[in-house]
This record gives structure tokens, C-alpha cells and sequence, in this order.
């Protein structure tokens, strides 16, 4: 039941981003959330990346594969403190990349 929520949730962050509007770094560090809980819940690479391909947008559906493919590169836990720590980094680590990106970015205009 779980598994069927987690991957719910993933389809609904995959909301195509606009072409014209700059991904914001709320919204990748609340997919890479979503993913790495997914991640974390047990569900496999080819069921997430399914969910990733069934993205509309080419911009989201290349950011979720990239964001699915750096969940898998850390392991899964097996308690729940462990679960969510890992999690949270993993959103964290998300967020100031993407912070980092758009500081670069500004400071070039």
C-alpha cells in the first residue's frame, strides 16, 4: 500500500516545469525527496524510472531520471531513523545544488 503511495506521490511531483520559467529549487529538492523516500520504501530502479518516463515535459522527465539514478548510488536502510536521515540529505544536497546553480547563474547577468 505504501509502495502504490509512494509512487502516486512521484507522478504527481513530476508536474511538467515550464519551458520558460527556470525550475525552481523547491520543487527539484521536493521530487529528489519524494524519489529517495521512494527509493527508501523499496521500490526498484525500472519502477521509478517508469514513473520518471511517463513525464510529458522532457526537461522534468531528464532531471527525474537524473535525480533517480543519484538515489540509487546510495544505499538502501533498513531502520526508520536511518531512512529518514538519509532522506533529508538527500533532499538537502539537492537544494543547495540546485541554490548553488542559480547563485552561479545570477552572478553572470
Amino acid at each position: 500500500m505504501k509502495k502504490l503511495l509512494l509512487a502516486s506521490l512521484l507522478a504527481a511531483s513530476l508536474t511538467p516545469f515550464s519551458a520558460n520559467a527556470a525550475i525552481e529549487c523547491e520543487d527539484i529538492a521536493s521530487l529528489a525527496k519524494t524519489i529517495m523516500d521512494a527509493r527508501q520504501s523499496g521500490i526498484s530502479l525500472p519502477k521509478l524510472m517508469g514513473a520518471v518516463n511517463n513525464s510529458q515535459d522532457e526537461a522534468t522527465k531528464n532531471l527525474g531520471k537524473l535525480i533517480v539514478m543519484d538515489a540509487f548510488e546510495s544505499p538502501g536502510f533498513r531502520g526508520a531513523k536511518y531512512k529518514k536521515r538519509e532522506i533529508n540529505s538527500f533532499e538537502n544536497k539537492w537544494m543547495l545544488s540546485c541554490m548553488k546553480k542559480e547563485m552561479q547563474r545570477n552572478s553572470e547577468q
